[in-house]
């Protein structure tokens, strides 16, 4: 348990992989697409 949290603190996440997206709304009329990526060494996924 520990071992996986210490490898997630020093991972870089130069690699990636695209999981999906969704969609939020800003304001009445504004939509904007937000990304999801998957860090492939240590599983943490980045939202963009």
């Amino acid at each position: 348990m520990i071992s996986k949290l210490i490898k997630r603190l020093r991972c870089k996440r130069s690699k990636t992989k695209y999981i999906g997206y969704y969609l939020d709304t800003e304001r009445p009329g504004v939509m904007r697409t937000h990304h999801i990526h998957e860090c492939r060494e240590c599983g943490k996924r980045i939202y963009h």
